[in-house]
C-alpha cells in the first residue's frame, strides 16, 4: 500500500519525502525503500518510535519541512485517482493555510468528522465522536503550511494519549486561519483492518 502512496506522490510531482518510522519493523521499511531512488523520490527517515499521534509525527518533521508548504499522506490510505488535483489546488491558492479532504462514510464515529455551519463553512473537526455531526470523515491526506507546527506545539495528549491532528487543525480554525476543504470523488480506503486491506487490494487491481 505504501508503494501505491509513493507512486501517487511522484505523480503529483513531489520529489522530497520524509517517512516517519514507528516502532514496528522500522528496519524493514528502510531496507525496502532505501534512499527512494528506485521509486523516483528522495527519502529522509524520521524516527518517532512509540506511536504518539499523527500530530506528533508531523511535528517531528518541522526541520525537514522548513518554510515549505507540504502534504501529509498517511501510508494506510488510498485515493482513487490520487491527490494530484488537490496538490494543484493547494499550490494555486496561496492564501490557504490548510486543506483537508473529506469523504462520506457509513460509520463516521470511527473517524475524525467535520461539522459545518448553515452556510457550509467548516467550523469544527471532532475525533471519533460518539454522536457524529455529519457523515463526512477526514481522509488521511492533509495539506499544510508551517503554521501547523505552532498549533502542534500547543497540544496536550487526548484521551487516547496521542496528539490529535484534528485538534491542531481546530486551533487554526479557531484563530481565523484559512482552512479549506475538498471532497474526494470515488472511493477512499483507510486500511485499518485485514478486511480493509483485502478490499484495497481488489480496488487497486481493478
Amino acid at each position: 500500500i505504501s508503494q501505491y502512496v509513493l507512486e501517487d506522490i511522484r505523480a503529483s510531482r513531489i520529489s522530497d519525502v520524509a517517512i516517519v518510522l514507528g516502532n514496528v519493523h522500522a528496519e524493514r521499511v528502510r531496507e525496502h525503500y532505501g534512499d527512494g531512488s528506485n521509486f523516483g523520490v528522495r527519502i529522509t527517515y524520521v524516527e518517532q518510535g512509540e506511536p504518539r499521534g499523527i500530530a506528533h509525527a508531523i511535528g517531528l518533521c518541522s526541520e525537514f519541512i522548513g518554510n515549505e508548504r507540504f502534504v501529509v499522506y498517511l501510508g494506510d490510505n488510498l485515493l482513487k485517482g490520487g491527490m494530484k488535483k488537490f496538490v494543484q489546488r493547494f499550490d494555486s491558492e496561496e492564501s490557504l493555510d490548510a486543506l483537508v479532504l473529506l469523504t462520506a462514510v457509513k460509520e463516521p464515529q470511527r473517524f475524525g468528522v467535520a461539522r459545518f455551519d448553515e452556510k457550509g463553512t467548516l467550523v469544527e473537526l471532532i475525533e471519533k465522536p460518539k454522536v457524529p455531526p455529519s457523515n463526512y470523515a477526514i481522509a488521511g491526506v492533509y495539506f499544510f503550511t508551517p503554521l501547523i507546527f505552532d498549533a502542534i506545539k500547543r497540544l496536550k495528549p487526548s484521551w487516547r494519549g496521542e496528539l490529535e491532528i484534528t485538534e491542531a487543525i481546530q486551533i487554526l480554525l479557531n484563530e481565523g486561519n484559512n482552512v479549506a476543504y475538498d471532497f474526494i470523488e470515488g472511493w477512499w480506503k483507510d486500511t485499518g483492518s485485514a478486511e480493509d486491506i483485502i478490499e484495497a487490494n481488489r480496488l487497486v487491481l481493478d
